[in-house]
């Protein structure tokens, strides 16, 4: 991960389905040096799933509610956090994504941000391609 966070070479990254947490970082994103994220309209881009972030938000009120009331109001919340913080909108309005594309959009949005980055440059001037991974 860290020789592909310091590689110097065009990174276009488009999700299409679900990126969660540490594998949305380490697979292509604007914070690892991606130069271009897209997302397809129907992905999710969040920092956990749904089920985890209700039961570590909801933790207490969950154990004192009732068992029938419980899936329920745990059922209403998650359909509330996707809606609210897994949507490729939402992802796009905080910066983690340049652009929401189409899927048949996709082929000449890579096409044309590859030969914008014909002569891409790499960020810093260094005698040697990498450093030492810190340890």
């Amino acid at each position: 991960m860290y020789a592909y966070a310091e590689s110097s070479v065009p990174k276009i990254t488009i999700i299409l389905r679900k990126a969660f947490g540490g594998a949305y970082i380490a697979m292509g994103s604007k914070h690892l040096g991606a130069d271009f994220v897209y997302a397809w309209p129907g992905a999710q881009i969040s920092v956990m799933g749904a089920e985890g972030a209700i039961d570590i938000m909801y933790n207490k009120k969950l154990l004192t509610i009732e068992e029938n009331e419980k899936q329920y109001f745990r059922n209403k919340m998650i359909e509330n956090y996707n809606q609210k913080y897994m949507s490729s909108l939402m992802a796009e309005k905080e910066g983690y994504v340049d652009e929401i594309v189409f899927p048949e959009q996709t082929r000449e949005k890579i096409y044309r941000d590859l030969f914008s980055l014909i002569n891409k440059k790499p960020r810093i001037s260094i005698e040697k391609k990498h450093g030492n991974m810190p340890l």
